[in-house]
Parts: structure tokens; sequence; C-alpha cells
């Protein structure tokens, strides 16, 4: 039922309720509704949630759905699904229909995936709890367009972690525009933990707004690591030019700057 589910045919749903007579909401089916929400299947929730019959001639489909705060016993993981997946249709109906609010950890994946729409109504119409985390999950994803919105629209603020993701995760736009904003934030380490795919145009951003940043000691132990670690033919052309820069190998313990994920 659960990939029926994730199918979106809420047909073989109504007739494995109505055949399958061992099946129950427990276990690994109470999964069915956050899967529907999650990928935008409203009619699924919708059946789940229609008034059930009282006729003594009840068929063995509408039975199963009698009890249905066990089917809905996660239902506020189904909000947090559609949340975090940008699904404000089944988000909206779940927010007129059923109490739960969505947990901030939602709120912080629907940034990180880029969902603005889905902020914009968060905002006005819950009463969710925001956080700083919001717009560092914003940065990690590449989203400008959420960090500018969040900047101007909420009073949560920055932190450095929003610097972090996006240099780490090579959103040069995002690293850029938060490099204006917000100049108080500086990294202070000196070794990278991810490795772009836009490495040199990450490495030379690094040297040109955070020349604290791109020390001798930095550059030597990045060519290290991509020595070490990587074999692709770009890492090999950024080693030389590194090696051109900070000659010579690292002499110290490094510490670690750019952090993948929150």
């Amino acid at each position: 039922m659960v990939n029926a589910a994730r199918k979106g045919h809420l047909n073989c749903i109504e007739w494995l309720l109505e055949h399958t007579y061992q099946y129950h909401p427990r276990g690994s089916a109470d999964r069915v509704l956050p899967e529907a929400a999650k990928l935008g299947y409203l009619g699924i929730l919708k059946f789940f949630h229609a008034p059930l019959y009282t006729s003594e001639e009840m068929s063995p489909k509408r039975r199963k759905l009698e009890d249905s705060g066990v089917w809905w016993g996660r239902s506020r993981e189904a909000m947090d699904e559609a949340v975090a997946n940008g699904q404000l249709e089944v988000a909206k109906w779940l927010h007129a229909n059923r109490s739960e609010e969505c947990t901030p950890a939602a709120l912080v994946e629907a940034a990180r995936n880029g969902h603005l729409d889905m902020l914009k109504w968060l905002e006005t119409a819950t009463n969710v709890n925001w956080s700083m985390n919001t717009i560092a999950a914003a940065a990690q994803g590449g989203h400008l367009d959420v960090v500018k919105w969040l900047h101007t629209n909420r009073s949560d603020g920055c932190t450095m972690k929003a610097v972090e993701n996006a240099i780490g995760n090579g959103n040069l736009r995002v690293a850029s525009w938060l490099c204006w904003y917000y100049p108080e934030f500086v990294p202070t380490h000196n070794s990278l933990w991810m490795y772009p795919e836009n490495l040199f145009d990450t490495l030379l951003f690094i040297q040109v707004n955070y020349p604290d940043v791109f020390t001798l000691e930095f550059g030597r132990g990045t060519k290290s690591d991509l020595a070490d670690e990587y074999r692709k033919g770009s890492e090999i052309l950024v080693n030389k030019w590194l090696d051109e820069k900070s000659p010579g190998r690292p002499t110290k313990q490094r510490e670690v700057t750019f952090m993948w994920g929150m």
C-alpha cells in the first residue's frame, strides 16, 4: 500500500483495503499518508479523511477506515513531508483539515529545497517557529531568492553557517550576496571540508573576498587534500595552481571550516 501511495494509485489502495483483510494501518503502513503528502497526491489524503458511513452494510473497505485516528497517527509527519517537498496545495489542505502544524525542521528543509512559495505561505498562515538555520539551509541549497526573501521578511538573522554552507557547496552567487550584506561573518579556519564541482572558482572567491582565510597554510592544506583524495583532471590543474601560490607541505594541524549540512 505504501508503494501504491508513492505512485498515487488510489484505485490500488481502495482494492487493497477491500480485499486484504489482514491489513492494518500500524507498522510500515503508517507511511501511506506521509508518502502521499510528500509526492503531492491530495486525492489519497482526502480519501482517508472522508466521513465514514454508519450503515450496517458498510463495505469492508470503509470498515477498515473506521479507526481514522490510527491512519492519521502520523499526520504531523504528513504535514512535514508536504512542506519540505514544496507540496503547497497539500499543505494548505492539511492545515485546513487537520490540527497539526509542521515542525521547524520541515520549514528548514523547505528552505534548503528552495520552496519560496511554501515559505511565504507558512509566514502568513501558520505559527511555526522560525530560526537562523533557515537562511543557512537556503544558502546550502544555493537558493538566492530564498536567502533574499528571508533577509527582507524575517528577523531571525543570519549566522556564519550560512556563509560556510554557501562557499562549501560552491554556491558563489549566494556567497557573494552574503559577503556583501554580512561582511562581519569571516571564516576563521583554514581548510575545506567539501570540494565542489566549481572548486577553482570557489578558491578564487575565497582568495579575493576572504584573504585572511586564503593563507599559505590554507593553500598547502587544500593542495595536500586534493593530492591524497582527488584524481580528476580538473583537480590536478587546481593543484598545480595551488603549488604556485602555496609551495610546500602543510606544517600544522588544520581545522575544518566549510561544513556540509546544518
